[in-house]
């Protein structure tokens, strides 16, 4: 008896993890955690766009600028600043910042409230999930799973954050921290994107404040991912190659 049970859920496991490989939304943590053996066949890549893992012969290393904002307000560094912010977005088109001024504790507590939320139930989450990418609030695998070809080793929720206190009560409300923790990260970014933006400018020749008004009266769309352990990270990625819609993503 013991032994038909035994395999009984076997069985059902099987099944399981067929019924999560066929569905046509079934979110890449929910593939982690079934213990599926492999991807299924719409994440997996044509080989000329797989990743190349291990070896790093023939690939050429690039290092990336890195710009210590603490010295936009050294009166006489500022302008030295400016111009390593100008050539690095003409070479590269981003850079990395150090001494931004966002406390690791802000960036702590929002990656904590992030986890939290994308630990939740399934059935909980698939109550923000929408192929329509104006959602304000917006839960989904992939980059659009309706629309993908091929799909891609990634969760997400994305949701309006500026102005917040137009958008945050749309927010999840569970985790209980989530609005709280997530939203502070929100406001400490939009602080330092009106920096980037003043700096920015001023590297193009601008006054600083030039766009100003349309930084305030912009919206800001803030994307939370989650990349999930991969069975096979050989032949998918988390994430194409691409390019942001907006003028500035941090």
């Amino acid at each position: 008896m013991e032994r038909v049970a035994e395999l009984s859920g076997d069985q059902n496991m099987e099944e399981t993890i067929k019924s999560l490989l066929d569905d046509s939304f079934t979110s890449a943590m929910t593939l982690t955690n079934s213990g599926a053996p492999q991807v299924p066949d719409r994440y997996v890549l044509p080989l000329s766009q797989r990743p190349v893992l291990g070896s790093s012969i023939g690939i050429r290393e690039t290092t990336l600028p890195v710009i210590d904002l603490s010295l936009l307000h050294q009166p006489l560094l500022r302008s030295s600043v400016i111009h390593e912010i100008n050539m690095a977005c003409k070479e590269f088109g981003f850079f990395q910042v150090i001494n931004h001024g966002i406390p690791q504790s802000v960036v702590r507590d929002a990656l904590d409230a992030a986890t939290q939320f994308f630990d939740l139930p399934v059935e909980e989450k698939m109550l923000l999930v929408s192929a329509n990418v104006h959602q304000p609030v917006r839960y989904g695998t992939s980059l659009n799973h309706s629309t993908d070809r091929v799909h891609y080793w990634r969760d997400f929720i994305k949701h309006y954050s500026h102005p917040l206190s137009k958008w945050i009560n749309m927010w999840p409300s569970n985790p209980p921290c989530y609005k709280d923790k997530v939203g502070k990260y929100a406001e400490a970014t939009h602080v330092l994107h009106k920096q980037l933006i003043e700096a920015i400018s001023e590297s193009l020749g601008l006054e600083k404040n030039y766009l100003q008004e349309q930084t305030e009266e912009g919206s800001q769309v803030m994307a939370v991912n989650c990349y999930p352990a991969c069975p096979e990270p050989d032949i998918t990625l988390g994430m194409p190659p691409h390019s942001d819609f907006g003028s500035l993503t941090i």
